[in-house]
């Protein structure tokens, strides 16, 4: 007869992948923060300093998610 042992292993790296999507999220929520900041900042700049920036007020959102947004 064969000496067998069994050992009781939990999924690898269940508390890793948690804890990454965890970061991901809290980055996420950052990252959107961030930008509802800049929005608010550049509506509250009166028409002359927006088209001194090359935006008008309509295009605010879009110039503030352009990374991530083709509009």
């Amino acid at each position: 007869m064969a000496d067998a042992t069994y050992v009781y292993q939990p999924r690898p790296g269940f508390l890793a992948r948690l804890g990454e999507k965890l970061m991901r999220a809290r980055e996420h929520s950052l990252n959107c923060q961030g930008r509802v900041e800049e929005i608010a900042r550049l509506k509250a700049m009166d028409d002359t300093a927006l088209a001194a920036r090359g935006l008008r007020r309509e295009d605010i959102t879009a110039h503030v998610f352009r990374d991530i947004y083709y509009l």
